[in-house]
Parts: C-alpha cells; sequence; structure tokens
C-alpha cells in the first residue's frame, strides 16, 4: 500500500521518458494549486481558526497551526480533483507509459473515453466525501485526523481508477474490491495525500502517484 507511493517517485525519476508527458499539465496545475490555496487561505482559514479557538481558547497557537493544517489539506485536495478533471488525457497516457515500460500484459489499454466514464462517477465520491467531511476540521485534534483518513482512502481508490478502467471493470465491482483491500488503499491514499500536501512540488507528486498506482 503506502510504499507504493514512494516506489511511484523513485520509478519516474529513474525513467527520464516519463517527464515530457507531463511538463504541460504539471506546470498549469502549480498555477492552479496555487490560486486554490490563496482562496483557501482568504476565506477558509480566518472561520475555521475562529471555530477552532473557540473550542480551544487557551491554545491559540495550536488553534492557527491546526487550521492552516486543514487549509492545506482541504487546498491540496480540491486542487487535485480539478486537476484529474482538467489533464485526464496526460494522466491515461502516463499510466500507459508505465505499464509499457513494465511490460505488463493486459487485454487494452486505457483510454480518455472510458477512463472519463468510470472518473465520473469516482470523482462525484471523491466530492462528496471531501464536502461531507470538511466541517470535522472544526473538530479539534481529531475532527482533521478524520478528515485526512476519509479522504485518503478514497483519493488511494480515485487514482487507481486507471487499473479498473484497464480490466474494463465495473463501478460496483470495484466498490466491492477496494473495500475488501480497504487497509491497502487507506495507506497508499494517506501516503500520497501527504506527498500532496507539500508546497511546490505537490503536483509533480500528484503524477508520481499516478505512477505508483501504475505498479501496484
Amino acid at each position: 500500500g503506502a510504499f507504493y507511493a514512494i516506489q511511484g517517485v523513485i520509478f519516474f525519476l529513474g525513467h527520464p521518458s516519463l517527464w515530457g508527458s507531463i511538463l504541460y499539465p504539471l506546470i498549469l496545475s502549480s498555477f492552479i494549486s496555487l490560486l486554490w490555496f490563496i482562496f483557501f487561505l482568504i476565506f477558509l482559514l480566518p472561520p475555521q481558526y475562529a471555530i477552532i479557538s473557540y473550542y480551544l481558547p487557551n491554545y491559540l497557537k495550536t488553534s492557527y497551526s491546526l487550521a492552516i493544517l486543514a487549509t492545506i489539506l482541504e487546498s491540496s485536495v480540491i486542487s487535485i480533483i480539478v486537476a484529474l478533471v482538467l489533464f485526464l488525457v496526460y494522466q491515461v497516457n502516463l499510466y500507459n507509459q508505465v505499464y509499457k515500460i513494465c511490460n505488463f500484459k493486459l487485454s487494452t489499454q486505457s483510454t480518455v473515453v472510458g477512463s472519463a466514464k468510470n472518473t465520473a462517477s469516482s470523482l462525484l465520491l471523491t466530492i462528496s466525501v471531501f464536502v461531507v467531511s470538511v466541517p470535522l476540521n472544526f473538530i479539534p485534534f481529531f475532527g482533521t485526523i478524520m478528515f485526512y483518513l476519509l479522504n485518503g482512502f478514497v483519493f488511494g481508490w480515485s487514482i487507481h481508477q486507471f487499473y479498473f478502467d484497464l480490466k474494463d471493470v465495473l463501478f460496483k465491482q470495484q466498490m466491492a474490491y477496494v473495500f475488501r483491500n480497504w487497509v491497502d488503499y487507506l495507506s497508499f491514499g494517506l501516503v500520497a495525500m501527504a506527498l500532496n500536501t507539500i508546497p511546490i512540488l505537490n503536483f509533480l507528486f500528484a503524477y508520481t502517484n499516478i505512477v505508483g498506482a501504475g505498479l501496484i
């Protein structure tokens, strides 16, 4: 589970042929990420800090740190969701390149059309979980942890979506498989999300996470 997120970084750096395929979306995605982060800092950080500090009046510095952490997590998740929609074609091509390099034998290749169909379902689930879980960040400590766990699990599933496209697996079948292997998807998703919260490099890791998913 968790190891594949790190292995994706190592594999990507060790195969320069993959670098050029993400240069354009990487630059544009980084710009989008910056805009979202600024937006979240202006509009979400103040109310989150106000609510957390209300419950922790004697720990204002801790409250501000928790509010900052929650803002970073939220902006990272929404930025990745936007990039997933805008740059699907690049992600599909990257995933297929990984399979070619590894000589994995599958009956078909992931296509933009096929990925778009399944991605619509997983994207709806990802957005729903994100929206529902955002208020958890108002609960000091444990709320942020629960936010991270819930979104990490769904995030791990969404990154592995391309594999299910290759195998032509229906959404309901995916759900059954993912929940049977929830520990692997949770650990992979948590590490992938952690990498995506690293400033500047977060969108590079967004694509190395796809590479890691291709190695699973």
